[in-house]
């Protein structure tokens, strides 16, 4: 559920979705570089939108992760019932999750 730049950052870093993963994703990946004042308003308003988004899914009680996000965890509990390593399970649900478009 989310766009594509906190989606990725969550998969990458196994963060789950919300406010204290959007306010590291600021400090780390907006912050860091130098960027114009619009640029700084626009991803500000852009991860205002998300947490509003993700609120409203979690108040109705829907999933709050991202398509991708689901595929990688589906695949790596598949991979667990077929007792494949925690490495190898991580390996092939991120080649899932990266094959995905976000819903």
């Amino acid at each position: 559920m989310g766009p594509n730049f906190t989606g990725k950052f969550t998969n990458s870093n196994s963060l789950s979705p919300g406010r204290e993963t959007c306010t590291r994703f600021w400090r780390e990946s907006v912050m860091t570089r130098n960027r114009e004042a619009w640029q700084i308003e626009q991803w500000g308003a852009a991860i205002r939108w998300y947490l509003r988004c993700l609120e409203n899914q979690q108040a109705k009680g829907g999933e709050v992760r991202s398509l991708s996000e689901r595929v990688r965890d589906a695949v790596c509990r598949a991979g667990a019932r077929r007792g494949l390593a925690v490495r190898t399970r991580d390996r092939i649900g991120g080649f899932g999750g990266e094959l995905m478009i976000d819903d």
